[in-house]
């Protein structure tokens, strides 16, 4: 009896499990978003990088014997040397051959909406030192991230201007569309200190390195780097 139990309960979880599938899948594409990188390859952020991803990114990258290869090699690390190490002959299938290019993510937007800073303490608004800032290609940035703010001077401690580019540090990014950020060395606007300074529309943002622990940087959870068929 206590057998018979048991086996129903395993067939009732196995058809759940079958049932909940599909659902799941979905809910994980939904998820993940895909970024046009530089030279028009994909990247996913958001989301982890499945199967389902990866066949609405290119439809024929699992069937080729050496995508599993290519997906393991991580841009930023040392692509030349793992290249060479695989270096040899190959047994093939077939008289054609694909090739794959692994691109990156962009690294630079445009201020898509210009910023004024508030003229005095009093007129501030919120905070001043953490702000909303709206590009033409929000999601190249993620939290953590600096960014140099091109042709906009910093600010030193005792809030005077000096000859160095503004920095930013980006907090967050809102699903919406804009990204939240502060500056690292930023203007006193009277007794506020690091404040964001004015930032025209069409300033270049360039997206620099993450600014978190060591563990973090190292991880590839923001975005994950899609090949891309070189046609």
């Amino acid at each position: 009896m206590k057998l018979l139990v048991l086996l129903l309960v395993v067939l009732f979880l196995l058809f759940i499990s079958c049932t909940t599938g599909d659902d799941g899948s979905a809910a994980q594409l939904a998820m993940a978003t895909l970024v046009t990188g530089v030279a028009g390859g994909k990247h996913v952020v958001d989301g982890p990088l499945t199967t389902d991803v990866t066949r609405e990114a290119a439809p024929d990258l699992l069937l080729n014997e050496i995508d599993q290869q290519i997906v393991k090699i991580r841009p930023m690390a040392t692509p030349v040397d793992q290249l060479s190490r695989c270096a040899g002959s190959k047994h093939a299938g077939s008289m054609i051959v694909d090739y794959h290019n692994v691109d990156t993510k962009p690294t630079s937007a445009r201020l898509r909406v210009a910023y004024s800073a508030p003229v005095s303490e009093a007129s501030a608004s919120g905070d001043a030192s953490r702000v909303k800032l709206y590009t033409d290609n929000d999601d190249i940035f993620d939290a953590t991230d600096t960014v140099l703010v091109q042709g906009v001077n910093d600010y030193d401690t005792e809030g005077r201007v000096t000859r160095n580019e503004l920095v930013l540090y980006v907090t967050s990014r809102d699903e919406e569309g804009g990204i939240y950020a502060m500056p690292v060395n930023g203007m006193k606007i009277d007794t506020l200190e690091n404040c964001m300074p004015d930032i025209d529309s069409g300033t270049t943002l360039i997206r620099m390195g993450r600014a978190a622990s060591e563990l973090d940087v190292m991880s590839p959870e923001h975005f994950v780097v899609h090949p891309c068929l070189n046609s």
